[in-house]
């Protein structure tokens, strides 16, 4: 049994490689026929192979392409997280900085009140104080005046007792 087997499969070799022969045979005589041929020995010798390679590549190409899109989906996924993640903190700094606005607006008006009530109240504190001076002013210089009146006096009193002491010595000089 063995035997038919092997006779059937070395029959098949010759056939095929007389079909070879044949094929190269007729194809010698034409160079674009024998292109073909080169085409048809390369497809009967290497056929199953480069078909297995185009399908490993084609399978790889399906692989890297699956890859390249579950990569795509993750980075845009991150990219969409991270956009959400700093909007939020970009939320919370706007609300810190507005909080703080608020509070700098606060104490702002704060101390615009006691600046003026600083303010009215010097302003009164210089005015009483102007006031108590012109006083004080006003009532040394009515001393004045009258220290100066009653220099005057006392100048006219000793101009008069001096011409009260000239008129005798004047009469007793002429006598």
């Amino acid at each position: 049994m063995e035997n038919e087997e092997e006779k059937t499969v070395s029959a098949k070799r010759k056939n095929s490689d007389s079909s070879e022969a044949n094929v190269i045979g007729l194809n010698r005589g034409n160079e674009s026929s024998t292109s073909a041929g080169l085409e048809t020995i390369q497809n009967i010798l290497f056929g199953e192979q480069v078909r297995s390679n185009n399908e490993q590549i084609e399978a790889l190409k399906a692989e890297s392409s699956r890859s390249l899109q579950q990569l795509s989906g993750r980075i845009d996924q991150r990219l969409d997280d991270l956009t959400e993640s700093m909007n939020s903190q970009f939320a919370a700094l706007n609300q810190q900085l507005d909080a703080q606005k608020t509070a700098q607006q606060s104490s702002d008006e704060r101390m615009d009140l006691e600046l003026d009530a600083c303010k009215a109240a010097f302003t009164q504190s210089i005015a009483t104080t102007r006031d108590d001076l012109n006083a004080r002013l006003s009532q040394a210089l009515s001393e004045m005046q009258d220290a100066k009146l009653d220099r005057g006096k006392l100048s006219e009193l000793f101009a008069h007792v001096a011409q009260e002491l000239i008129a005798p010595a004047t009469t007793q000089a002429k006598s």
